[in-house]
């Protein structure tokens, strides 16, 4: 099989890009409590269900599920970790534990979407979360893939992860709290108008980059695009723990924090393939 994302020395990227976003998510699911108590806990979904194995409510609650789901996740995340650590061989070998992880991932974003009144940018901004884990699948699937497809593939991750982030930023979707307070604790002198308009203005540079990331046959202006989504998208995921960092308890705070950035690597990691390749194709 021709590898030609090994073979243009792009394949690392893919690589820790999966790497990181199973390892923050298996982080959160051992130490923390994940996203899915929209799924587990509407009494409304699950009443027929139950009903149709005459299981009380009461009684489903006790069972705990949501904790037990969470902790399997948690080893079957932790086990993507180390699978992609293996050669190449053992990887295609084992390759099923990162497609049960992509979907571990797309629950995590469905269970988001359906917490946040099924916003659609809710669920597309974790696309490069997801979708990078489905790429890393079928990379290692006994087919090869298309040199072209697989960057299309990408590109279109990109724009839908910053869409998402654009949609929140300019508040067509009520700008979350945590996205404020970021600001305000990066720039504790900011103002909550000028944190507002920091926001707009990012949110459409996230828009226009979504729209400059088609124009390949512009390179200027596409990779112009790229080196934004790498540098916001960097900045985004490590502003998680520079906004909650405490000198006085450093340890706590990463182990507080510092998980939300690493399975945030995606998103700058991603445009950065892009640029990569297309550096070497406008070389070679």
């Amino acid at each position: 099989m021709i590898n030609n994302l090994s073979k243009k020395g792009l394949f690392f990227w893919l690589q820790l890009a999966t790497i990181s976003v199973l390892f923050g998510r298996a982080y959160q699911h051992l130490f923390f409590i994940a996203p899915y108590s929209e799924l587990f806990w509407d009494e409304n979904m699950l009443a027929p269900l139950l009903e149709l194995f005459h299981v009380d409510w009461s009684v489903y609650l006790s069972w705990d599920l949501m904790f037990y789901y969470q902790h399997l996740c948690g080893i079957i995340l932790t086990l993507g970790v180390v699978v992609a650590c293996l050669p190449e061989n053992y990887r295609r070998r084992f390759r099923m534990v990162f497609l049960l992880n992509a979907l571990i991932l797309t629950i995590i974003a469905i269970a988001l979407f359906k917490g946040n009144f099924f916003r659609i940018g809710q669920f597309i901004e974790y696309s490069a979360q997801f979708g990078c884990v489905y790429l890393f699948y079928f990379w290692h699937r006994d087919k090869a893939f298309d040199r072209v497809s697989i960057f299309d593939i990408i590109r279109v991750l990109v724009a839908l992860t910053f869409i998402g982030h654009g949609l929140y930023a300019i508040g067509f979707y009520n700008t979350p709290f945590n996205f404020s307070q970021m600001v305000w604790e990066t720039f504790p002198f900011f103002t909550e108008k000028m944190t507002t308009s920091f926001l707009m203005v990012f949110g459409v540079l996230d828009l226009i980059a979504v729209v400059l990331l088609f124009f390949k046959s512009r390179p200027v202006l596409y990779r112009v695009s790229l080196v934004y989504c790498i540098i916001w998208g960097a900045l985004t995921a490590f502003a998680r723990i520079v906004s909650t960092f405490y000198i006085e308890m450093p340890l706590m705070s990463l182990h507080d924090g510092m998980y939300e950035v690493i399975y945030r690597f995606p998103h700058f990691l991603l445009p950065l393939i892009l640029l990569l390749f297309d550096q070497k194709e406008k070389r070679s």
